[in-house]
């Protein structure tokens, strides 16, 4: 299989993107596709996902995704965050991490860590008074590069098909795996790897950065002599290397986001910081 035919991505403007699946490419017509269609039904009727798919036919699948790539450009570097999938809550409402668990008020344990680590620093009008006010402030923040931080930031997730953060036997990449399928899902991944490489040579300039929050983000991009992912070694720190796509393009890999605000992750992603811009500079 081409990969590159199995995806289509469009960015629609204001961080969503809208992306096309080509199921017929993907599984055909035989006994897996229709074990996928039965798994499919029920993850469709989960009420996060409603919203998140726009059009299923025989052949195609068309669904909501997130992806901040501004297209203004100053003197920073150039620093790609890159995701595992988008949480379903998330995409529906606009920005990336757009809520911590049930609580639609509480900001994010992500963009705490960014912050802390001084890595993304939003301004103080950009905090809103409730939550959806908040999200459109820093995502055109995010478009505009209105934000306190060293670097021009981008926001994208390796794998586009976004899953429900509240139902664990669904959430995350494993979700993902559940709906499609091992085998299918490694073909996924082949086409998204071609669009997040394309990404990578168009955003990042040599004095930027690739920095992945996900094992497979991070295996996907790094140079084939780089080190696999390995959770012993995220537990002494980072991973670093290079881009695939790109020789000389720095790659770190940073603790995911569900222990980000740990101390030796803080510590972790302030040491990414001092390295990116120590770089930089050289």
């Amino acid at each position: 299989m081409y990969h590159g035919d199995l995806l289509e991505h469009k960015d629609v403007g204001k961080g969503k993107l809208e992306v096309t699946l080509d199921l017929a490419m993907l599984y055909g017509q035989d006994e897996e596709r229709q074990k996928f269609e039965n798994r499919y039904a029920q993850f469709s009727e989960l009420k996060e996902n409603a919203g998140i798919v726009k059009e299923k036919s025989e052949d195609h699948l068309v669904y909501y995704s997130e992806q901040i790539i501004p297209q203004k450009s100053d003197d920073r570097p150039s620093v790609l965050l890159v995701f595992g999938n988008p949480a379903s809550h998330s995409v529906a409402s606009g920005l990336f991490f757009a809520y911590q668990g049930k609580n639609k008020e509480q900001e994010h344990r992500l963009w705490v860590a960014l912050r802390r680590s001084g890595i993304l620093e939003f301004q103080a009008e950009h905090m809103g008074s409730n939550n959806s006010e908040r999200s459109e402030l820093r995502k055109e923040a995010l478009l505009k590069l209105t934000y306190s931080t060293p670097f021009r930031i981008g926001l994208v997730v390796y794998y586009s098909m976004p899953s429900p953060a509240s139902e664990k036997s669904w959430g995350g990449v494993s979700g993902l795996q559940k709906l499609f399928g091992r085998e299918a899902l490694k073909d996924i991944r082949g086409a998204e790897k071609i669009y997040i490489n394309q990404l990578i040579r168009t955003f990042i300039k040599e004095e930027g950065a690739v920095v992945a929050f996900q094992k497979d983000a991070w295996n996907g991009i790094k140079a084939r002599n780089d080190r696999c992912y390995s959770r012993a070694d995220m537990l002494h720190g980072y991973l670093t290397g290079e881009c695939d796509c790109c020789e000389g393009v720095r790659l770190y890999c940073a603790p995911a986001t569900r222990t980000i605000l740990g101390t030796k992750s803080l510590e972790s992603l302030a040491a990414i910081k001092e390295s990116i811009l120590n770089k930089s500079k050289a």
